[in-house]
């Protein structure tokens, strides 16, 4: 593309986080694997239901170099439109949340007497509605290495990960019949 066409993009620089979705929890590993030469970054606008994609190779250093960037509308694309909608509302609509939760909800975060220990308990719904973390409503990213896209699954995992502050959470999610309940919490963050 010539030069006079370029334009700046600023993915990130605006936000404070940005996200990840995992069909399982084999893919949260891939991350950082170094061997990957092929990586994609995609942007979903949910209110708008558009994708955009920016598709990276690794040169012969080692470097990430963009070499395409898409824009389509996410019906078009391979991945499971159907979460998205569900994922919008849920992020948006407290009692439409409330009702596609497994209570009690599985939760795991870092023990508040012991800042190197892992703590595993269960929420209930008034100590959701007490402490349930904002979520990310406008948009989501995925970081996609070394395959096409992630595709249809029954499960998601979303990642929401601070930029710069130690925030770090992860919802669990799956299909029960033709809903998708949050099933796990993780608060991971510092």
């Amino acid at each position: 593309m010539p030069k006079d066409l370029w334009y700046y993009d600023n993915l990130f620089v605006d936000k404070n986080y940005y996200t990840s979705l995992f069909n399982n929890e084999r893919e949260l590993d891939m991350v950082d694997d170094t061997v990957m030469m092929v990586a994609h970054i995609d942007c979903f606008f949910l209110k708008q239901k558009q994708m955009k994609r920016y598709l990276f190779e690794r040169d012969k250093e080692g470097a990430w170099i963009l070499k395409t960037v898409l824009l389509d509308d996410m019906k078009d694309n391979s991945l499971d439109e159907v979460f998205f909608s569900f994922y919008t509302r849920f992020a948006t609509d407290s009692l439409y949340q409330l009702r596609h939760i497994s209570f009690p909800l599985r939760y795991v975060t870092i023990d508040p007497d012991d800042e190197f220990s892992i703590l595993e308990t269960t929420l209930d719904m008034n100590q959701w509605c007490a402490f349930r973390p904002a979520m990310p409503s406008d948009w989501l990213t995925d970081i996609c290495y070394g395959k096409e896209s992630r595709g249809k699954s029954n499960v998601k995992i979303l990642k929401v990960n601070g930029i710069g502050n130690g925030y770090s959470n992860l919802f669990y999610f799956r299909k029960v019949g033709k809903e998708w309940m949050l099933y796990k919490y993780e608060d991971a963050g510092i």
